[in-house]
């Protein structure tokens, strides 16, 4: 089974925390597919049978490709989604309809995680994980 370092355990810990924040982000991209590709984690990200899943990455309509270090940026609040996909940290492939549903269940997603427990452990596993990174291709999309 297709596991993803940091997905998945921020996924599991909303879900358990946080169930109607999740049923959110379920309805809200349940019509999406997306390719996420970042660094070296390349996977599909789907809402199927009111759960967010993960798999190994295939074709998708929609792909975000980006950085650990940029989405470290977006989560600490140091650039917007509209910043980075204009300066090339993020590159978004999809309609229009695609990125305001993806974008709106980031926000919901990101505000069930700020008020778990468990988040302040992942953020900084993340952290680290981004400090290791150093190499200018992992830092760029």
């Amino acid at each position: 089974m297709f596991r993803s370092r940091f997905v998945e355990p921020a996924v599991s810990m909303v879900h358990r925390r946080h169930p109607a924040l999740y049923a959110q982000v379920v309805t809200l991209i349940a019509s999406v597919r997306v390719l996420v590709e970042c660094s070296d984690e390349r996977f599909c990200l789907s809402a199927t049978d009111a759960q967010l899943r993960t798999a190994p990455a295939r074709s998708s309509p929609v792909t975000v490709r980006t950085s650990p270090g940029a989405l470290l940026r977006l989560l600490d609040h140091d650039t917007t989604l509209l910043a980075a996909l204009g300066s090339g940290e993020l590159e978004f492939v999809g309609t229009l309809q695609d990125l305001l549903a993806l974008e709106s269940a980031l926000g919901v997603f990101l505000n069930a995680c700020i008020r778990s427990p468990e988040a302040p452990a992942l953020l900084q596993g993340f952290r680290e994980y981004c400090q290791e990174t150093t190499d200018d291709q992992r830092n760029r999309p």
